[in-house]
């Protein structure tokens, strides 16, 4: 798989956003990973007695170097669930049915790719239904239980990158479902089940120090801005946050300012397990209001630097 690089015309308008998995939370370079993958139904609850996520077992079912006997893979379109109909290919070459996908419990999903500018970065996630544990290169990333949340994870990647995904679903009532059917089929306002990964998969270039998190919210007459930082340096000191304000823009109809409006900034503080916080507390007579009329939004760019450095950056709005 060759990753496709998002870019952004200009990151400071609201226009051309409509393509990152986060129009909100812009972080560039980068890379998607929807497109073709590999899928392997696990019927017989083996794949991790026999490691399917090693490295060498990835290498062989993403390149087709096994005998039929020795893996059933198939064809899938990420993001959509396995029940979909751009899975016909998969429908047609397993004889898994959309009705009876949840009745395997078990799929892995395994794609490979190469990224010659990043060695170190984000995979995220936008949704995996129900369960997913992942592994890059043989190395366990981590697990995530939840059908509907985003997760990510900080790793290092090499030349050639190996990821393997073992998605596990049920029809069990005590698992969190919404509206999808916990019977073998859908009836009344139950549907049929989604399962595997249904949204985004996407890699963004990161360092040892980056933005983890940004929330924005009204606070009495100011809008509070929230800034979770995270690095994995032994001395991390000297970093700052700067949160940059733009004119407000209707899309498609106002263009972009070069400069901000208003520029806050502070210190980064990091506590014993390396994560800081940074609040900016802006007025709310800074903003132009939101009307159906006029719909205007704010371009937003926070950066953190360390020294005169800057080592990440996430355009918001």
């Amino acid at each position: 798989m060759i990753p496709v690089p998002l870019r952004l015309k200009n990151p400071n308008s609201i226009d051309d956003r409509q393509h990152f998995p986060r129009p909100d939370l812009i972080r560039l370079p980068t890379y998607s990973l929807n497109g073709q993958w590999v899928v392997v139904p696990d019927k017989k609850n083996r794949g991790k007695v026999l490691q399917w996520y090693s490295l060498t077992n990835v290498q062989k079912i993403v390149h087709q170097w096994y005998n039929i006997e020795e893996f059933e893979s198939y064809p899938v379109i990420v993001p959509f669930p396995l029940e979909a109909d751009v899975n016909n290919e998969f429908h047609k070459q397993s004889g898994i049915t959309p009705e009876n996908v949840i009745m395997h419990k078990r799929y892995w999903y395994f794609c490979s790719f190469s990224i010659e500018d990043i060695k170190s970065g984000l995979l995220h996630f936008g949704a995996c239904d129900y369960k997913a544990t992942v592994w890059l290169n043989g190395k366990l990333l981590g697990i995530h239980e939840s059908g509907y949340t985003p997760f990510s994870f900080f790793t290092h990647f090499e030349d050639v990158n190996y990821l393997a995904v073992l998605v596990e679903d049920s029809l069990s009532p005590s698992q969190v479902r919404g509206k999808q059917t916990f019977l073998n089929k859908p009836f009344m306002v139950w549907y049929t089940n989604i399962t595997g990964i249904w949204q985004d998969v996407w890699i963004e270039k990161v360092g040892s120090s980056f933005i983890n998190s940004v929330t924005c919210h009204r606070a009495g007459s100011s809008v509070r801005f929230v800034i979770d930082i995270q690095t994995s340096e032994n001395i991390a000191n000297d970093f700052r946050i700067e949160l940059l304000i733009y004119a407000s823009q209707v899309h498609g109809k106002k263009s972009a300012l070069k400069t901000p409006i208003k520029t806050y900034r502070d210190i980064v503080m990091f506590d014993v397990f390396k994560k800081g916080e940074v609040v900016f507390e802006v007025p709310e007579t800074l903003f132009t209001a939101w009307s159906p009329q006029y719909p205007a939004l704010h371009p937003v760019k926070i950066v953190l630097k360390k020294g005169t450095q800057e080592v990440d950056c996430i355009y918001s709005y």
